[in-house]
């Protein structure tokens, strides 16, 4: 694990270079009823049945969302069950952004004890958010669409996922070799 803290730099930029993909890539669709016999225009692509679906990226979930908070606000127009809603959409947004946070943290500062808990619990989060929030819904049979259309999702579960796995092993490495000291 020593070369990981060596270039601790350079797997920083591409854990937050495959983190940007991934918020790029598609995590849902909008979906359109359109009969089988018709085809879907771009950039529509045809999912399963009746349906076609226009991609939704994290990226374009977030602008929504703070497009829907601002109109909120604007018009004066929420009811307290909006509030609601909107509060759960902004917790979801800063605990899926929470490892952009801790891959800027790991490029731009040296390493910290404190730090390490950090991670630990940014990553942490994010796994069980993405895995139960989003991925646990993939994996059930009543599937509209290919799990594989979903890329920018399963990039971003399986990094969160493999980063919180390494910085996990790394945690036990630094507490064996200290209390080998």
């Amino acid at each position: 694990m020593s070369w990981i803290n060596r270039h601790r730099r350079v797997w920083g930029f591409v854990i937050l270079t495959l983190l940007l993909l991934a918020g790029m890539g598609p995590w849902g669709f909008d979906l359109v009823n359109v009969p089988a016999q018709y085809t879907c225009s771009a950039p529509l692509v045809r999912l399963k049945g009746d349906f076609c679906g226009e991609p939704v990226s994290a990226v374009r979930g977030l602008s929504a969302l703070l497009g829907d908070l601002v109109m909120a606000m604007v018009t004066g127009k929420v009811a307290f069950i909006d509030l609601g809603h909107i509060f759960l959409g902004i917790l979801c947004v800063f605990i899926a952004l929470l490892p952009v946070i801790s891959a800027v943290l790991w490029i731009y500062t040296g390493h910290h004890e404190r730090q390490s808990l950090f991670h630990l619990a940014a990553w942490g989060l994010a796994t069980i958010f993405i895995w139960f929030g989003f991925s646990v819904r993939l994996l059930t049979v009543t599937l509209q669409f290919h799990p594989g259309q979903l890329w920018g999702l399963w990039l971003y579960t399986g990094l969160v996922s493999t980063v919180l796995i390494l910085e996990v092993v790394a945690s036990a490495i630094r507490g064996w070799s200290s209390q080998a000291r």
